[in-house]
């Protein structure tokens, strides 16, 4: 019966989440996984796209095994996305269900924080890092498997914890790394302490070391011979502050966000302290890794550190703070008032919860798919209508076109190349077509606006000029005009040109 109510609990929970979020396919972040994967199997496709071109020319990459897992199945990915997205939803579900009840020691509060946590709070976490997101990809993968490292961790089972981080490590470098760093800090402080080295966690180091650490070795190796492009103080201008302020740029995020990490996570170290010290010291350590990490990033603009994204760890501090405060919640309650009071507030709060999965729901969008379905459409029309080699200029946010349209793009916003050979020709190559640079007032996204104005009016001469770049190709607005052009495509919101 257990089991029944936990599977039953995961399913809702699963359809909440994709009814408040979606699910996404073919867009947004899997913009740099699926296209890749689908170059590795059919290399005569994207022959001339800027990122997947920049992207393949270091071997391995931070892409390479993901992309390669998906191999076998990117002809039916369609379906097998599904597939994977659920799987990969409901393992993240079980052990989150799992380590909950091993730290509150009731399934009820254990469903109630899981709730809560991604429910609620989700997109709560600092850097914009979640460990479930409506998209299949490496890093929602990594996490349903450092969930299970978190569990075996609690429990010291730290041989089993290490390898299950080691696979996430190599599936995603940065969302293992990051916890490895404050695990193998706890074992240091407690060698320490004790003037003891205990054999089978030097073995779990190594076993982590020798696997996830000669392949984030290989990763390294494969970019450090290259010649960047633009000088370090630039390099971080442009990769950190114009286009990745939300992920490494302490100063720019929600203060209210900030607020409840660190409230959160020392709620979660005070709590879990006396009962499961080792992942308490590992949540301290975490929030004293955030500080130091934002003193390199933002103070010292110390790209050798900012590369790490160590705001990662907030999304399990996070979860571990909701967990302790519904536990404590809990034991508060309980000595106060009757069963059937309780079970009346633990109602409640579920209807609570349901009513935040349905806030602000836009009734003009599908159930359960957001994405913009005029997009969609002209892209599987481009795929049929224009040539293999054909190359693209698009709006800002466009992220549709790698996928649905199987072409390539001279340039995306997000779908940047961060090896440091390519960055000046991609910032290069940003201002010749969106008119947009990183001294604008603006960063990020928040660009969008000034980007798709200026994309929209360019004018015959400087379409030239991308003509003689490479580019063949403009997918644009339908209300854009261009003199002596007319579309060889076009629906109710875009239009496609031929230069």
């Amino acid at each position: 019966m257990r089991a029944f109510f936990s599977f039953l609990f995961m399913a809702v929970l699963l359809l909440l989440l994709t009814i408040k979020f979606g699910y996404e396919f073919g867009y947004n972040d899997q913009v740099e996984l699926l296209p890749y994967s689908y170059y590795l199997a059919h290399q005569q496709f994207y022959t001339h796209d800027f990122f997947i071109q920049g992207l393949h020319a270091s071997l391995p990459n931070e892409r390479t095994v993901m992309a390669s897992v998906l191999l076998p199945f990117i002809d039916n990915i369609a379906w097998w996305n599904i597939v994977f997205h659920i799987a990969t939803s409901l393992l993240l579900f079980a052990g989150l269900l799992r380590l909950a009840t091993l730290l509150s020691g009731s399934l009820f509060i254990a469903m109630l924080a899981v709730a809560i946590s991604l429910v609620v709070l989700n997109d709560y976490g600092i850097g914009n890092n979640e460990v479930w997101t409506a998209s299949f990809q490496a890093s929602n993968l990594a996490a349903a498997i450092i969930v299970w490292c978190f569990y075996f961790y609690a429990k010291q089972y730290n041989t089993i914890a290490f390898l299950l981080l080691a696979v996430a490590s190599i599936i995603q470098p940065l969302e293992g790394l990051n916890v490895f760093f404050g695990m193998v800090a706890f074992s240091l402080y407690n060698w320490r302490k004790t003037k003891q080295i205990q054999p089978k966690v030097v073995f779990a180091i190594a076993l982590y070391l020798l696997t996830a650490g000669v392949f984030m070795l290989l990763l390294f190796m494969a970019k450090s011979n290259a010649q960047s492009s633009i000088n370090s103080t630039d390099l971080f201008s442009v990769l950190f502050l114009f286009r990745h302020p939300h992920h490494f740029i302490f100063s720019e995020f929600p203060i209210h966000k900030i607020a409840a990490t660190f409230l959160l996570g020392m709620a979660a170290a005070t709590l879990f302290f006396h009962q499961y010290t080792q992942l308490s010291f590992w949540i301290v350590l975490g929030l004293v890794g955030i500080l130091l990490y934002a003193l390199f990033t933002d103070v010292l603009h110390f790209i050798p550190v900012a590369n790490f994204q160590f705001y990662k760890v907030a999304q399990w501090i996070k979860f571990f703070g909701v967990v302790a405060m519904a536990k404590w919640l809990h034991s508060f309650l309980v000595v106060r008032f009757s069963e059937r009071r309780l079970a009346a507030l633990g109602v409640t709060a579920f209807l609570v919860i349901l009513a935040f999965a349905f806030k602000n729901i836009n009734s003009k969008q599908a159930l359960f798919w957001h994405g913009d379905a005029d997009m969609v459409a002209i892209c599987k029309q481009i795929e049929i209508e224009t040539p293999v080699q054909a190359v693209f200029i698009q709006p800002f946010e466009n992220t549709e076109l790698k996928w649905f349209g199987k072409r390539s793009s001279y340039v995306e916003f997000k779908a940047n190349v961060r090896n440091k050979q390519f960055v000046g020709e991609w910032y290069r190559r940003l201002q010749e077509v969106y008119g947009i640079t990183a001294n604008d007032g603006v960063k990020g996204f928040a660009l969008q606006q000034k980007a798709n104005y200026n994309f929209s009016h360019l004018n015959l001469q400087q379409l030239q000029h991308l003509k003689q770049e490479g580019v063949t190709h403009l997918l644009t607005f339908s209300s854009v005009k261009i003199d002596s052009l007319q579309p060889i495509l076009q629906n109710n919101s875009y239009a496609v040109y031929q230069l």
